[in-house]
C-alpha cells in the first residue's frame, strides 16, 4: 500500500512538473511512473468489478433458497455482463 502511495505521488509530481530539457533516463522514469499509475488504476477497477460480481453471485445463490435450478439462469447472466463490459473496454481502447 505504501508503494502504491509512493507511485501515485510520483506520478502526480511527474505530471505537475514544468517541462524542461531533461536527460533521457529521467523521461523514461517519468513514463514508467505514469504507466505504473495507470496500471494500478486498472487493477483497482478490475478488483472492484470482481468484488461486485462476487456479491451478485452470492445474492443469486441466497435468493434461490438453495434451489440450483432457480439460481443457475441468474448466475449465467453475470459472466455475460462481464464479457460485454470487457469487450466494450477493448473497443474503447482500440479507438483511442
Amino acid at each position: 500500500m505504501t508503494l502504491r502511495l509512493i507511485l501515485a505521488a510520483s506520478a502526480a509530481l511527474v505530471l505537475s512538473a514544468p517541462v524542461v530539457a531533461v536527460p533521457a533516463m529521467t523521461v523514461a522514469a517519468q513514463v514508467a511512473a505514469v504507466t505504473e499509475a495507470e496500471m494500478e488504476a486498472k487493477t483497482q477497477a478490475f478488483e472492484a468489478r470482481m468484488a461486485e460480481m462476487n456479491k451478485e453471485l452470492q445474492a443469486a445463490l441466497d435468493g434461490s433458497g438453495g434451489n440450483a435450478d432457480k439460481a443457475l439462469p441468474v448466475i449465467r447472466t453475470i459472466p455475460d455482463q462481464l464479457r460485454n463490459s470487457i469487450q466494450q473496454a477493448i473497443a474503447n481502447q482500440a479507438a483511442n
